[in-house]
């Protein structure tokens, strides 16, 4: 026995009502331009937009839509993208667009001709898709890209000062101050969207780590900027045959505090001096915007840096 017979009404086998059916069902936008680019059909939807600007744009001219109605050159230019797709020649490129809550975007956006039997375009496909965050995640990896080699540039500026102040008789010394630039980048790179945390940066500075008998340390981050010049310094601290203790403290919200000590005082011999001084002292002071104390005293050799904190997480709250 047959089941009853379905009568379908006629639209929905016309070509205009498959076409329309096949655009609505695709994940991007897709449109369908007669020869001379006028609008015949598109889904409009996943690029944003009212059901009403899709049907005002079907039978207008395809760069009358609204995405490029913010500028003239923005029309100029999909004009000359029509042109080579109505030559036969596809067109394909990323295009800044306006969407429906007049924020702008990036799409990509490709026009391709349909070639009628006899071999003339007859119509034009249009699909484009959202770029933005591609373009932002892209854009961002330029910006790094550039901080990064600003960086290396100012490490060899390092590495220049630091080998013409150094005693020549202090080639282990500086291979050590050398190691500590090298062993900074490869920590702000590892770190690159994030803090660098505090425990990380003493266990990447301090060969040995018995030498610190004690370490407490908030658990908090170091902004990447900053890593190469608290390295230098600890790595300046760091002498063989002084056991030290380390506190790494959070100040409120703002601030941080890292106090070295070593229960002893320092011969003279161990004191920080020349380019050592500048190291501990004036450039924490300069790069950080804090304060440097170093004491010496019969309580025992103590180093104090009290600086200002933004963190990427304060910074986002703020």
């Amino acid at each position: 026995m047959s089941g009853p017979t379905v009568v379908r009404p006629s639209a929905f086998h016309s070509p205009v009502r498959k076409t329309r059916l096949l655009l609505a069902s695709l994940p991007i936008f897709a449109g369908l331009l007669s020869e001379d680019g006028q609008v015949l059909e598109c889904n409009f939807g996943p690029l944003g937009g009212p059901l009403e600007d899709r049907t005002d744009w079907i039978g207008r001219p395809f760069e009358h839509g609204p995405w490029w109605d913010y500028s003239e050159g923005s029309r100029a230019a999909i004009l000359i993208m029509l042109g080579r797709a109505k030559n036969g020649h596809p067109a394909s490129e990323e295009r800044l667009y306006r969407k429906p809550n007049s924020d702008m975007g990036v799409m990509a956006l490709t026009l391709t001709p349909l070639f009628a039997p006899y071999g003339q375009p007859d119509a034009i496909l249009v699909t484009a898709v959202d770029v933005t965050e591609r373009r932002r995640e892209t854009d961002t990896a330029d910006h790094i890209a550039h901080d990064m080699a600003h960086r290396l540039r100012n490490s060899f500026t390092i590495m220049r000062t630091l080998a013409t102040r150094a005693d020549p008789d202090e080639a282990a010394h500086l291979s050590r101050r050398l190691s500590r630039v090298r062993d900074s980048h490869s920590l702000s790179y590892r770190y690159l969207f994030f803090d660098v945390p505090i425990q990380d940066l003493v266990e990447a500075t301090i060969d040995d780590r018995s030498q610190l008998t004690r370490y407490e340390f908030d658990p908090v981050g170091i902004p990447a900027e900053h890593a190469e010049t608290l390295m230098l310094a600890l790595g300046e601290l760091a002498l063989p045959g002084h056991k030290a203790e380390l506190v790494a403290q959070r100040i409120g919200a703002d601030r941080l505090t890292l106090h070295w000590t070593e229960s002893a005082p320092r011969p003279e011999a161990d004191m920080p001096q020349g380019l050592s001084h500048v190291l501990l002292k004036t450039v924490p002071e300069q790069k950080m915007q804090g304060t440097v104390t170093i004491d010496n005293g019969s309580s025992g050799f103590s180093w104090y840096l009290d600086f200002p904190l933004q963190t990427r997480d304060a910074a986002e709250t703020a």
